[in-house]
């Protein structure tokens, strides 16, 4: 009979490599060899549910984990929200979750720069929320004269409104005034009794 001479091979178990995917934790699947099991779950931020994998050889010689598919959705973020009057409602991040960015503007009636923000795992909008300042209207006032009647003269209306008017020429025969105003004149008897007034 024949005897076989030799050292017996010594075979170790090859290690599968850990997938690498933002929503999902497959850290405890570190250093598992073939034929061996792990948990994959969802990663901080996310949620659903846990499954096994196994260590398998594939067709091609190289080894990978195989399992069930972790369906992990996003938590949505939920502190340093933008919150005030003076941030855009269609643009202060409602509705983005872990992993997404948004953009946050002011409101029409306050002014500042974009600004970009992102959500972390721990539901944290992270960013500089914009400084947004109120917009601030500057009304000019200018009184202006003009002659009532040219013939002659007898009293003059003096106008004032809340936006600046241009110089006004003056009117050889009348003037009509329309809006509100605040009237003087100089001889409020012959004002009155001035028929050309109407």
């Amino acid at each position: 009979a024949r005897t076989a001479r030799g050292v017996s091979p010594l075979c170790t178990a090859r290690a599968c490599s850990v997938p690498s995917q933002a929503n999902i934790d497959s850290s405890l699947c570190s250093g598992v060899t073939f034929g061996g099991k792990c948990i994959v779950a969802c990663a901080a931020g996310f949620v659903g549910q846990h499954q096994q994998w196994t260590c398998t050889a594939l067709t091609d010689g190289s080894m990978a984990l195989a399992g069930p598919q972790v369906v992990c959705d996003p938590k949505p973020c939920l502190y340093n929200m933008p919150a005030g009057s003076q941030y855009d409602a269609d643009y202060a991040c409602a509705g983005v979750a872990v992993g997404q960015t948004c953009e946050v503007r002011c409101a029409p009636s306050f002014v500042g720069p974009m600004a970009s923000m992102s959500c972390g795992a721990d539901q944290v909008l992270v960013g500089t929320l914009p400084d947004c300042a109120p917009v601030t209207t500057v009304w000019s006032t200018t009184a202006t004269s003009i002659p009532i009647s040219s013939d002659p003269p007898t009293s003059t209306a003096s106008t004032s409104s809340t936006s600046t008017l241009a110089s006004m020429p003056a009117i050889p025969l009348a003037a009509k005034v329309s809006g509100g105003f605040s009237l003087q004149v100089d001889n409020p008897d012959a004002f009155v009794k001035d028929a050309k007034v109407s």
